[in-house]
């Protein structure tokens, strides 16, 4: 944000971050480096397993390989990030790309005047900790999925079209 200084940015790509703390850090900070047509895109937010799920990568492979399963896949609980956003950022859209073989999430503006502003009925948590209900495990995210809106790349590219 520092050097940024009064740019906007069309694309903010949070890429190589793990955990659902720093995700949602790096997108509040960057929200005032958007303008109308701002896309975020979001990297490692669904895991392929719940070992890819876990928030520590050597526990995360420890256990995978204890199965049998090499891959070397994780994510991280960025996923919670999604939920985060979808609940204390209500004026941004959130939808995930299926096509391919890494889901991103796809966030835009709805509009932008209200960008940063929260819900205005009173929160009855105070932290980012607390916005996520508890840990969301793994298996509440595959019950919850549909919440993320999945769609096709041709689908988010078009809603990034509309934007202009």
């Amino acid at each position: 944000a520092y050097f940024a200084n009064d740019e906007r940015f069309g694309l903010i790509f949070i890429n190589n971050c793990h955990h659902f703390e720093e995700v949602i850090k790096t997108f509040s900070t960057c929200l005032p480096m958007t303008h109308p047509g701002t896309v975020f895109l979001i990297d490692n937010v669904f895991p392929v397993d719940a070992f890819s799920a876990l928030r520590d990568n050597e526990e995360a492979l420890r256990q995978r390989h204890a199965q049998g399963d090499l891959r070397k896949a994780w994510h991280g609980d960025v996923f919670k990030a999604a939920f985060v956003i979808k609940d204390l950022f209500p004026m941004w859209a959130l939808s995930v790309i299926e096509t391919g073989g890494n889901p991103q999430a796809l966030v835009r503006g709805r509009r932008h005047q209200d960008r940063y502003v929260s819900r205005s009925e009173p929160r009855d948590h105070n932290t980012i900790e607390e916005a996520i209900a508890g840990e969301i495990n793994y298996d509440e995210l595959m019950d919850r999925k549909s919440e993320l809106n999945f769609v096709s790349e041709t689908t988010a590219l078009e809603s990034v079209r509309r934007l202009r």
